[in-house]
């Protein structure tokens, strides 16, 4: 068994709506043998085809674990931006 991840990217959010601390990139991860796909199968240029199962699976958790830090890094960033936006806008208002 290999793990193909399909890293297409699509805008899951609608232009017009602000979801807050929603991820806007999805992609698809797939338990696949590994000769459903000939990129899959062992081949000089896919590094990991060449590794344990093992290592295989430590290097996925650690992927995921870095793509869900800068995740909540990203999410945390907007909404930081947003309650400056929102203090803006408040104080012009008690200006004018």
């Amino acid at each position: 068994m290999m793990i193909k991840i399909n890293d297409k990217y699509k805008n899951t959010v609608k232009p017009k709506k602000k979801r807050k601390g929603k991820v806007i990139r999805h992609f698809i991860v797939e338990a696949v043998s590994a000769d459903s796909d000939p990129e899959l199968f062992s081949n000089s240029a896919n590094v990991y085809a060449g590794l344990p199962e093992e290592e295989r699976l430590k290097d996925l958790v650690d992927i995921f674990g870095l793509l869900w830090a800068e995740t909540c890094r990203e999410a945390s960033q907007r909404e930081e931006i947003d309650r400056k936006i929102k203090a803006i806008r408040q104080k012009k208002k008690q200006i004018e």
